[in-house]
């Protein structure tokens, strides 16, 4: 569990250090009530340092850069045991919802919002919904 919180202990002892000994820190009430919902903005530390890895070694490869097998095997090893347990926080952060779920509803929002677009075009074309092909 501490590999998940390690953003938000990292986060805190800077605010300690800066803060000194006489500035106390603001504390956050945590809400009583479940709200379902993606917490992405909780998990993206946790999404970024997970990404990290890949990243890195995709970098490696454009630039020529890798280490030899021994050292790739190894690092690449615990490196992935590391971003595993990272993303597993940022699966949590799905709290009650199903991603393609969510994919899928501001798939259906953004076809709506454009339908709206080409509706308002065709009201405001002087020719109305037939210049642009349509009935009316």
């Amino acid at each position: 569990m501490w590999i998940g919180l390690a953003p938000v202990y990292i986060v805190a002892c800077i605010k300690a250090v800066l803060g000194g000994p006489r500035h106390k820190p603001v504390y956050k009430v945590t809400r009583k009530i479940t709200r379902v919902q993606w917490y992405w903005r909780q998990t993206l530390p946790q999404a970024l340092l997970g990404a990290s890895l890949p990243a890195a070694f995709v970098i490696g490869i454009a630039t020529g850069t890798l280490p030899s097998l021994l050292i790739l095997v190894t690092v690449g090893y615990w490196g992935l045991i590391g971003s595993g347990a990272l993303l597993g926080f940022v699966v949590r952060g799905w709290f009650g919802i199903s991603p393609t779920d969510e994919l899928e509803s501001l798939e259906r929002g953004a076809k709506r919002r454009l339908r709206g677009l080409g509706e308002a075009a065709a009201g405001a074309h002087p020719m109305g919904a037939a210049a642009l092909g349509r009935a009316s």
